[in-house]
């Protein structure tokens, strides 16, 4: 069985830990983190200590959650990401619902949120062409497809270079607000601000799609050269360094904003959150500054989402469940594959606003995370297979707290029958050449 697109069908393995690292990074800090706030107190009604406390929360299960893939990699090495785990863990047909719910909300949808935040950015700096924001941002997927459906050599330099202008850029604006801005958080009580459990799990949902690139290694598992050892580290590292990033940026925002304006900047045309608290701290032409170079960190995360995404439907096509052509081609990246999801992410960005891609993505991703959590019990319990005690700890906490989210705020159901019960069906009816095999030796 093919285990998904892997080294042996002309897929160079050239990826180290400093590039899942990155890789983890570049997919983890995206829209959702510089936005999430706003929501978190304006209509959530969150206490800064709240807010800290959610992201605090949040890294903590995104590192069980890498614990507990770190031992399914170790078992099941191949690229695909869910598609590939559960399909071997549960059942093919489980594994395809994922891969197709990855291909939607996992990587066209959050890429279609980071154009469309890449372009409100871009207008806060200055840059307002006289046309509609849309077109803009198809611009950007456009690029996307440029530069990751073409070399794979030139797409692991893209993916470098975002990356590292993206680290820059924060690290840069950080730095500012750590040496200017303010260093004590609002009195919670004086602002009418609290800790109300339903709205903090509520929260908490999105708070999680900030942090569901913690997983990003193991779509591209098949191109590590030390795929056993750099994966689990590469997320691990990531959740780490996104965790503490993650807090910072929050803590910036809480120390310089009043809670009364948090929200405002969901909906302004003329400035988002990072511009206004640069403006506060250095000035306008500084804050413009600060929203121009934002455009590059949401395009280091775009680029991550356009390098590992088609890396799921490539493993598909790979195992029979997807016509051969959205694999990968000789020694290049699976071109097909790249343009299918920048089809499915342009008809988003031209249907859906970006708290509607956020909602709609929220609930969705976390949903099979969970299940290759309980997956790593089964492997252990029912195939025998070697679990580091620290895996199988990381998959119980990660998949309790997601049982306890769904069932204090079920998904809609159109959001079953999109992510789970439409795959399902198509499964079903689908002609399929092969089959992944499920069942696992032990070692």
């Amino acid at each position: 069985m093919s285990g998904g697109a892997s080294a042996e069908q002309g897929e160079p393995r050239g990826l180290g830990l400093g590039s899942g690292v990155g890789l983890v990074v570049s997919s983890m800090v995206g829209s959702v983190v510089w936005v999430c706030a706003g929501y978190m107190v304006s209509f959530g009604r969150l206490s800064p200590m709240a807010v800290l406390g959610a992201w605090t929360l949040g890294g903590l299960l995104a590192m069980c959650g890498a614990l507990a893939y770190s031992e399914a990699v170790k078992a099941l090495p191949g690229n695909g990401g869910e598609y590939h785990l559960l399909s071997r863990q549960w059942h093919p047909a489980l594994g395809f619902a994922a891969g197709w719910s990855s291909l939607l909300f996992g990587f066209a949808a959050p890429a279609a949120m980071d154009a469309v935040m890449a372009v409100e950015y871009l207008r806060t700096a200055g840059v307002s062409p006289p046309f509609d924001d849309r077109w803009m941002a198809t611009g950007l997927i456009v690029l996307m497809v440029l530069l990751h459906g073409l070399r794979l050599s030139a797409s692991r330099r893209a993916n470098h270079l975002l990356f590292a202008t993206k680290a820059l850029l924060v690290v840069v604006w950080l730095v500012v607000g750590a040496l200017y801005g303010g260093t004590q958080l609002p009195d919670a009580g004086r602002a009418g601000l609290g800790f109300d459990a339903d709205a903090f799990t509520g929260n908490l949902f999105y708070v999680m799609l900030g942090y569901s690139g913690w997983n990003a290694a193991i779509y591209a598992a098949g191109e590590f050269r030390r795929p056993a050892r750099d994966v689990p580290r590469s997320m691990l590292l990531g959740c780490l360094l996104s965790g503490l990033l993650y807090l910072a940026i929050n803590f910036v925002f809480l120390a310089n904003v009043p809670p009364g304006e948090m929200g405002a900047g969901i909906s302004s045309k003329t400035w988002t959150l990072a511009h206004l608290v640069m403006s506060r701290l250095a000035g306008e032409s500084a804050a413009r500054l600060v929203s121009a170079g934002m455009v590059f960190v949401f395009l280091g995360t775009l680029g991550a989402l356009f390098y590992i995404g088609p890396r799921v439907s490539a493993a598909m096509a790979s195992d029979g469940l997807m016509p051969r052509w959205l694999g990968f081609r000789r020694n290049g990246p699976p071109l097909v594959a790249v343009l299918v999801q920048a089809a499915v992410a342009l008809v988003l960005v031209w249907s859906l606003s970006a708290k509607e891609l956020i909602e709609s993505i929220s609930q969705v991703l976390v949903l099979y995370s969970g299940l290759v959590c309980l997956g790593v019990w089964r492997m252990r319990l029912q195939q025998g297979v070697a679990i580091a005690a620290r895996g199988l700890v990381g998959a119980a906490v990660f998949f309790g707290v997601v049982l306890f989210m769904f069932v204090s705020h079920p998904p809609p159901l159109w959001g079953l029958l999109a992510s789970l019960g439409v795959p399902l069906a198509i499964y079903v009816v689908l002609p399929r050449r092969g089959e992944p095999s499920v069942s696992l030796s032990p070692p």
